[in-house]
């Protein structure tokens, strides 16, 4: 017998159900059109126990949520799920699945609902080995959705997933902008044969434009005896350019990145996911090159040169005055050599606490995740490590010269000569 365990959490009650397929032998996945099998489902709650068939959920639509607790997107539209959930409660019912343990689960949700203050009050099968078979995929988030009558109708991506679809499904069965799709295997060129003969490849690339529908987002950059490979599924141009910063500028980050367009948000994913659902239709790009190892070289001029020509951008390195913060030692720096200890960096942190980080774990940090403040600079000469430890705010330039003032470093504004990736409009 196949099992797997379900639970949802209501603020601080657990709600535990596990489901079992029916034992027919084998588990054959299911496409458009199927049915879906029926399922037992077993309620705990509390002490009382309950059982039930999904025959008696249908009439409602379902929508299975297959997701993990470390996918960011996953995450992200919890709050959304939930809130279409109770909108739609009496005609629409959302199941989120997972391979994780009940344990994972539980405390991640419990975790989640102290720090983020919203609830996630949907039922979740976890430790599954059942759904994922119904249901092959590769990447998550993915989404399932089933009609009243049991039908499979559609597989779709969490852009998705939102109420004008949901009203819409119900009244048509028609999801907007939804695909068909293909499951893609990340470790092979995107859309070829398997009998692609590599040995013989000279070169090989293709770009899409547009969300690639049931494609996980993935970057790749690896290389065999014969080829080298660079791909990316279903990113921003923003997260593109970034790499391609990277390739091409030592040290590289998001600061450097500088944009010279009349319409940056179609580079950036909107904050909003319910916002998204447009905006992937013409904004995700997907893009697979492979060459032949001997010319690795070329990789990064290659990679810069198709999106020159492909999309609505140039791209060119440059250097450019900018405006930054350097970080210096103050008069009453004390060259004596500190005490080592175990490494901890807390930054991201409630604690805002480091102990013995290399200085560039703060500049680090500082240029790839701190929005509003400008490019930091180390220019303390200081080769050893250092502690730190922020107070609690918003993160402002005063704030941060008062954790570093404790260490007699501060950052002063400047303007430096920086090599930067510069994007403007063909």
């Amino acid at each position: 017998m196949k099992k797997t365990i379900l639970f949802i959490v209501l603020a601080t009650l657990c709600l535990y159900l596990k489901a079992n397929a029916q034992d027919d032998g084998i588990i054959k996945p299911l496409k458009v059109g199927d049915h879906m099998p029926n399922l037992k489902l077993n309620y705990f709650l509390s002490l009382s126990n309950k059982t039930i068939d999904t025959t008696t959920i249908k009439g409602k639509l379902i929508i299975l949520d297959f997701w993990n607790t470390w996918c960011t997107s996953c995450i992200a539209y919890m709050p959304l799920i939930d809130s279409l959930q109770q909108e739609f409660k009496a005609k629409v019912q959302f199941i989120a699945v997972t391979n994780q343990t009940r344990n994972e689960v539980s405390e991640f949700l419990v975790r989640k609902n102290e720090e983020k203050m919203w609830k996630f009050r949907v039922p979740e099968i976890t430790d599954d080995t059942t759904f994922s078979k119904y249901f092959i995929h590769r990447g998550v988030p993915y989404f399932v959705w089933i009609d009243a009558v049991g039908e499979v109708s559609a597989f779709t991506s969490g852009y998705r997933i939102n109420e004008r679809n949901i009203k819409s499904f119900l009244e048509s069965r028609h999801i907007e902008n939804a695909q068909a799709g293909t499951d893609i295997d990340p470790q092979k060129p995107l859309y070829t044969l398997p009998s692609l003969p590599k040995t013989n490849l000279t070169y090989y690339s293709v770009l899409f434009q547009g969300e690639l529908e049931h494609v996980a987002s993935f970057y790749i950059h690896s290389h065999d005896s014969l080829s080298i490979r660079l791909a990316f599924t279903n990113k921003p141009l923003s997260d593109i350019f970034h790499r391609l910063g990277a390739m091409a500028i030592p040290g590289f980050n998001y600061k450097q990145l500088l944009l010279d367009v009349k319409q940056p948000s179609k580079l950036f994913m909107p904050e909003s996911i319910v916002d998204a659902d447009e905006w992937v239709l013409d904004n995700l790009y997907s893009l697979d090159i492979i060459i032949p190892r001997s010319e690795s070289a070329k990789l990064t001029s290659e990679f810069n040169s198709i999106l020159n020509k492909y999309t609505p951008y140039i791209a060119k390195v440059k250097k450019r005055k900018i405006k930054v913060l350097k970080l210096v030692r103050t008069p009453n720096y004390n060259r004596q050599k500190r005490k080592e200890g175990e490494f901890l960096n807390q930054l991201n942190g409630i604690s805002r606490t480091a102990r013995n980080i290399p200085i560039r774990v703060f500049t680090g940090w500082i240029n790839s995740e701190v929005k509003d403040i400008p490019m930091v600079i180390d220019d303390t000469g200081i080769k050893g490590a250092i502690d730190l430890q922020l107070p609690q705010g918003p993160i402002t330039v005063p704030l941060l010269n008062e954790g570093l003032g404790k260490q007699f470093l501060k950052l002063i504004p400047a303007t430096e000569d920086v090599t930067t990736l510069i994007i403007t409009d063909k």
